[in-house]
């Protein structure tokens, strides 16, 4: 799932509406609400040596969670 700020959404969906299909904050979040009643949501931050959010499966605190990394 990718995220822009709440200002640039309409601009994200007017350059990509293939990736931004919704650029309305209500349909925004009744599929947020949806992914979490399925069990889809992510628990934050993520546990110790838990492998990264982003799949690349390297333990978190070497991945996107490492200080600095951005």
């Amino acid at each position: 799932m990718l995220f822009w700020p709440r200002d640039e959404i309409a601009r994200a969906h007017e350059a990509w509406p293939q990736v931004v299909q919704h650029a309305d904050q209500d349909t925004r979040l009744a599929c947020l609400n949806g992914i979490v009643e399925q069990g889809g949501a992510i628990d934050w931050p993520p546990a110790r040596n838990a492998p990264c959010w982003c799949g690349s499966a390297v333990k978190h605190k070497k991945c996107c969670g490492r200080p600095g990394r951005g």
